[in-house]
């Protein structure tokens, strides 16, 4: 058996910093808010990585949201 388990790790998106939503400049004064391309609206970027403890994931994800084990 694999000592490592898998983890979803879902941290803060870096494109819109965790927002969900980006604002675009379309003028001197006309800017438009919309959904975030890199995390689809959500504020965060999920990962999938092999960890032998969820601590150890805190680890090395020291600004993740939410850090689970993947269920099989």
């Amino acid at each position: 058996m694999d000592p490592e388990r898998a983890f979803r790790i879902s941290n803060p998106c870096a494109e819109c910093g965790g927002t969900g939503e980006i604002e675009i400049q379309r003028g001197v004064d006309d800017f438009k808010i919309r959904a975030c391309d890199s995390c689809w609206g959500n504020g965060y970027r999920v990962i999938s990585e092999k960890y032998p403890s969820a601590s150890a994931a805190a680890a090395d994800f020291p600004h993740a949201i939410i850090i689970e084990e993947e269920r099989r």
